[in-house]
């Protein structure tokens, strides 16, 4: 390969020398890796998914219990305080931020709930969504507060664009690609 002017910056491993003892203790997302390491099965789709979801540091690890009571709001027509707290253990799991917890909530009650994303957020307010970073309590009540403020916000603009609230996001989402094709998102 050719020299590149970057090559500078950047170091090659030379030796045995340079490894350090905690180069050799992979602690990346144990319990799944354990997992994955171990498959001798041939893979299945699930399999393919874990995979991908581990690549890409995005594997939910949720409780039975809270899976239960995520299936308990399918039937559900209005907010209730319940959702709240769902919604704080869903940002408590590893691997879940608002724009997958509201995925799930979305995908299990498509009336009462839509994902936030950055697209549709800057649409219906013209702003970035910025959310807090630490998983403190403080800051899943304030990422809670967002999301609901959202939901209303986007309930009266579904009203205005005379379109269905259970399809919003999806809209909304193909609309801002469109409208705002030249604004480029952070991070990503």
């Amino acid at each position: 390969m050719k020299n590149r002017k970057n090559s500078t910056q950047i170091r090659k491993i030379e030796n045995k020398r340079e490894l350090h003892e905690e180069d050799l203790n992979f602690d990346y997302n144990r319990d799944l890796t354990n997992e994955l390491d171990i498959i001798e099965e041939d893979f299945d789709e699930n399999i393919i998914n874990k995979i991908a979801l581990w690549k890409l540091n995005r594997y939910p690890r949720l409780t039975d219990e809270l899976i239960r009571r995520l299936n308990r709001i399918r039937n559900d027509e209005e907010h209730k305080e319940e959702h709240k707290k769902i919604l704080i253990d869903l940002l408590g799991c590893s691997g879940v931020q608002l724009p997958m917890a509201s995925t799930f909530l979305r995908f299990r009650n498509p009336r009462l709930f839509q994902i936030i994303d950055q697209h549709v957020y800057r649409l219906l307010t013209g702003y970035e969504l910025s959310l807090p970073l630490s998983n403190s309590q403080r800051n899943k009540d304030k990422i809670c507060e967002i999301y609901f403020r959202y939901l209303e916000d986007m309930k009266r603009k579904c009203k205005e664009l005379e379109i269905p609230f259970e399809k919003a996001d999806r809209i909304l989402y193909k609309a801002d690609k469109r409208i705002n094709k030249d604004v480029k998102l952070k991070n990503y």
